[in-house]
């Protein structure tokens, strides 16, 4: 049956509060939508049992790897937005002395 989907937006709200400036209310919508793909995940996996005789497990350790997956990739955008951000103000300043 798996686990219901608050259960699952709360277990997303636990490990997304441990990430830095998510952003005021973004954290529940996140949680909810990380619930709302696992439930479908869950839900498309019995589908395809059916029509194919086919298991696919969708197991809790999947809705984590969702959750580790998002975090780093998070973590690896915000050092690129970061790095591009360094880049146009250093480039933003030569540009200034030059002028003067």
């Amino acid at each position: 049956m798996g686990w219901p989907e608050d259960a699952l937006a709360e277990v997303a709200m636990k490990f997304l509060s441990k990430m830095e400036d998510l952003g005021e209310g973004v954290g529940a919508g996140l949680a909810d939508l990380c619930a709302y793909a696992h439930r479908t995940t869950t839900d498309n996996a019995m589908q395809m049992q059916q029509e194919l005789k086919r298991i696919f497990y969708v197991t809790p350790t999947n809705y984590i790897e969702l959750l580790k997956g998002y975090a780093q990739i998070i973590t690896t955008k915000r050092k690129q937005v970061d790095d591009q951000r360094t880049k146009l103000r250093n480039g933003l300043s030569k540009l200034d002395e030059a002028r003067v």
